[in-house]
């Protein structure tokens, strides 16, 4: 979505029958416009917290980041609610922690007619939720959600190096 593009929402009026993709083209309204907020009145980063720190246990090094929020680069929501521990492989190099928006569903409801064609689940409900992850380097394409946490430097022979230098801070109004 662009900045100036226009958003759509469902016209409501006594008598009207709704389906299922009705609503689901109203919450996509309201999506869309809180992102177009959030990208455009408070830009994209890290909002609070998602501090990152580094663990070495007899080689076995540990990135642990902490709860906190960001706004990704399309303006979605990234809450991460606990802490997150990932394990650094073990081997000396540069990497890029970093946090996306991710979504799935839950709440699984038994299908009330499985045909041909029919999935036999459905689910009540989607979880917003974020990945946090260890990369080798961010993508590069103009889509990229991932949010820039910190870089990792991981010299021969020394301990791993945390820099935040790369961390993008969002807007706070």
């Amino acid at each position: 979505m662009r900045l100036l593009d226009r958003l759509r929402r469902v016209n409501y009026f006594t008598g009207q029958l709704l389906t299922a993709e009705d609503l689901r083209r109203d919450q996509q309204y309201f999506r869309d416009r809180l992102r177009r907020h959030n990208r455009n009145l408070h830009g994209w980063g890290v909002v609070s917290g998602l501090d990152v720190a580094v663990q070495d246990n007899d080689g076995t090094v540990t990135v642990t980041v902490a709860p906190g929020y960001a706004l990704g680069p399309q303006g979605e929501e990234i809450v991460v609610a606990e802490q997150v521990s990932l394990a650094l492989p073990a081997a000396e190099g540069h990497w890029v922690v970093a946090a996306r928006y991710d979504e799935r569903l839950v709440e699984p409801l038994p299908a009330a007619g499985v045909g041909a064609g029919d999935p036999g689940v459905r689910f009540g409900a989607t979880e917003e939720t974020s990945v946090v992850e260890v990369l080798v380097a961010l993508p590069q394409d103009a889509d990229n959600p991932w949010v820039t946490l910190a870089e990792l430097h991981w010299p021969h022979g020394g301990p791993v190096q945390v820099h935040q230098g790369g961390r993008r801070l969002a807007k706070a109004l």
